[in-house]
């Protein structure tokens, strides 16, 4: 334990003030960041790897997303943001966090790399052992939190894409959209979505939005509208393709995409659950 104590950046001061402060002494924020250290462990532990690099790190942000329901956007600005995890995770008060991108590279090194997904099995296995289970009250194991945290991320990602390429044709045509658009897309995408738990009817609710998707770049290219949109219709078409398969000899039948280009989670075999 003493590598692990020098490897891990000591509690911060200021942090634990604001913490204890705002939390108390029963959050389960105080029990994970006083338990950090015992989670972490130290038979797997690569000390040349920097700490925010690191699996416990990069592991714990993981599961804290998957546990409060998150998008990696949200879990970056609550590294920035919320004491509570930044006494979890052992961040001083004032940090700029790190970049989006290093959650979704790290679920592709929990899918591509059968060491890191047995470092980060380890881990959960030792945040349930060490009560995390009692604090947060939930039975995790790695294989559903890396399925789940990615395809909560797949969600918003094709309806962030949708809901901005409406936004983009409301300012430049919004006649156009007036008579393009499906009755039921003001109801289903006005408002953001709950994201305080995931779906469990993720594949139902890519499906309908893949459908929706589908439609509008067909309206486009048969019918296009009057003003430039093109960032915003293109990154839609590449979502589109990175997300959905289009079956040309049944009628242009959408389905979803078991895994992502970026997430190679069949290697781990979690097709089995696509839902």
């Amino acid at each position: 334990m003493k590598q692990t104590r020098q490897w891990v950046p000591l509690q911060s001061s200021s942090t634990a003030r604001m913490a204890h402060s705002l939390l108390g002494k029963e959050s389960p924020y105080i029990w994970l960041g006083d338990s950090f250290e015992k989670i972490i462990g130290s038979e797997e532990l690569d000390l040349s790897v920097p700490y925010l690099q690191s699996v416990p790190f990069l592991g714990m942000v993981t599961i804290l997303e998957y546990l409060e329901g998150m998008q990696d956007s949200q879990a970056i600005n609550a590294l920035r943001e919320r004491v509570e995890w930044k006494y979890a995770l052992h961040l001083p008060a004032v940090h700029a966090g790190i970049e989006q991108r290093a959650l979704c590279q790290f679920r592709q090194q929990i899918v591509c790399s059968a060491e890191t997904a047995q470092q980060f099995a380890g881990f959960v296995g030792r945040f349930q052992r060490e009560k995390g289970v009692m604090f947060f009250g939930m039975q995790l194991d790695g294989k559903s939190v890396c399925l789940r945290v990615c395809q909560h991320n797949r969600l918003g990602k094709v309806i962030a894409a949708f809901t901005q390429t409406l936004t983009s044709l409301a300012y430049v045509d919004p006649a156009w959209l007036l008579r393009s658009s499906l009755p039921y897309w003001y109801t289903r995408y006005s408002s953001p979505k709950d994201s305080s738990e995931y779906s469990p009817l993720w594949k139902e609710e890519m499906q309908a939005v893949g459908q929706d998707i589908a439609y509008l770049l067909q309206k486009m290219e048969v019918d296009p509208p009057a003003g430039d949109i093109f960032p915003e219709a293109e990154t839609l078409r590449l979502t589109f393709a990175d997300q959905f398969l289009t079956d040309h000899g049944a009628d242009n039948t959408i389905s979803v995409r078991p895994f992502c280009s970026l997430c190679r989670a069949a290697q781990l075999g979690f097709v089995t659950d696509e839902r």
